[in-house]
């Protein structure tokens, strides 16, 4: 059978995709995911918080050898683990349960434009094809509606906090760390560029195998 060939994946429509997918798959779990970001400032707050705690169990234990500190800071440090493993634990529930509510309605509307389609139309595609459409293709996009969610929501909001800690507890040190940042922006963006490439590649492989591995078991 014929098959159609890829459209080429750039910036621009990678980013359209993922705008269309956020509107027409993600946005109706908002209440679950607005949750979910409440948990994420918890476990990025809990994270700086027990990063500054470091602080007075350094100085106030070992330096000062304040024994009347010993309670409240192992207090504090006991609550704050409490807090952010908690959230830790809704944050992952709500993203996990959304993201297999996600594959289950995209699964379901390909299924239904699939049944709509004439057989010209399907003729144009084999069967393996299809069917990777079907598992891989939209367990991948689970996964980055997920990670892309986990990494603008919790790792961004760590990072803040962290680097505001940073700044706050010692500037000029903090400022140097950050000088060679700039250098690292070229190299991720060859890094993505190339991710992205390699995905594309990778879906279009498990296509052609899984029709490869149909037409073999029928005969």
């Amino acid at each position: 059978m014929a098959t159609r060939a890829p459209h080429p994946l750039t910036d621009q429509n990678s980013f359209a995709l993922l705008k269309r997918l956020w509107g027409e798959a993600v946005l109706p779990y908002r209440a679950r995911l607005i949750a979910a970001a409440v948990c994420m400032i918890i476990v990025a707050g809990t994270t700086a918080l027990t990063a500054w705690l470091m602080d007075p169990v350094i100085n106030e234990l070992f330096v000062e050898q304040k024994r009347s500190m010993i309670w409240m800071i192992a207090v504090a440090v006991l609550v704050t683990f409490v807090l952010r493993s908690a959230a830790t634990f809704a944050q992952e529930t709500l993203i996990v349960y959304t993201g297999q509510r996600i594959v289950a309605d995209i699964q379901n509307r390909l299924f239904g434009h699939l049944l709509a389609q004439d057989v010209a139309t399907l003729q144009g595609h084999n069967s393996g094809t299809l069917l990777s459409r079907f598992t891989y293709d939209v367990n991948t996009m689970r996964f980055a509606v997920s990670d892309a969610v986990v990494v603008i929501g919790r790792d961004i909001l760590t990072i803040i906090f962290l680097i505001a800690l940073m700044f706050y507890q010692e500037w000029l040190l903090a400022t140097i760390a950050f000088a060679g940042a700039p250098l690292t922006i070229y190299p991720l963006q060859l890094l993505g560029k190339r991710v992205r490439a390699i995905t594309h590649e990778t879906q279009e492989e498990m296509g052609a195998l899984t029709s490869r591995l149909g037409q073999t078991f029928r005969g």
